[in-house]
């Protein structure tokens, strides 16, 4: 997983090596209904966005926003919405954080 992540120079923190160990992703496109697609490995790896602030994991809508995570520190990445280029908004501090506001304020997200 490490390895995956470093082949395109995305540094990793603790919590995003923890969830993708545990949760790993859906297929492309799946939202299991919610409308949230959380992206595989491989597509984040597909999507190669190793030059940008953000690497984005996750959309809404396909496509309509994005997710993406920051790296902080070695424990953890800050999550925050892609709107576009000039709209980007900071909605965790942590993936923790992140999962949190998901099941419990879904019009958060």
């Amino acid at each position: 997983m490490v390895t995956n992540f470093n082949n395109l120079k995305i540094p990793i923190s603790g919590d995003v090596l923890e969830v993708y160990s545990n949760l790993g992703g859906m297929d492309d496109f799946d939202s299991e209904g919610t409308c949230f697609s959380f992206w595989s490995v491989e597509k984040i790896l597909a999507e190669d966005n190793s030059k940008a602030e953000l690497t984005f994991f996750a959309d809404f809508l396909i496509y309509f926003h994005l997710y993406g995570f920051k790296f902080e520190n070695d424990k953890t990445s800050s999550i925050h919405i892609y709107w576009g280029e000039k709209q980007i908004e900071k909605i965790a501090n942590s993936f923790e954080d992140f999962f949190e506001i998901f099941l419990t304020v879904p019009e958060k997200h």
